[in-house]
């Protein structure tokens, strides 16, 4: 067989190798953790409460409401890449995902 088409060959077996590890099939699971999924209604509720409320009224003012924004710091959810040595939170960017998406006022309607 000509070297190429052992080449070949052996890199769709290496192929086929990965795509049966699993660490692929990890890869691929799109699932929230437990943890993301209690942040996820920890952000939601706060949104709910703290933001929602107000938000159209500071949209027509052209308003940014520091002090609702300040709320979220003692949550751990306004510095949430910042390491914790530095005053952050340091979670993984899928949960940071999930913050963002829940305490923007368009998040509270993607249940």
């Amino acid at each position: 067989m000509p070297r190429a088409a052992c080449a070949r060959r052996d890199a769709g077996a290496d192929r086929q190798s990965m795509t049966d590890s699993s660490l692929l099939r990890r890869m691929a699971d799109f699932d929230l953790t437990d943890t993301q999924r209690q942040v996820r209604a920890a952000v939601r509720e706060f949104a709910e409460r703290e933001i929602l409320p107000t938000v159209e009224q500071h949209e027509r003012e052209g308003r940014y409401p520091r002090e609702v924004i300040a709320r979220l710091a003692p949550l751990g959810y306004l510095a949430p890449l910042i390491p914790e040595t530095y005053g952050g939170s340091f979670v993984d960017v899928v949960t940071y995902g999930v913050i963002l998406r829940g305490a923007s006022p368009g998040g509270l309607g993607g249940r």
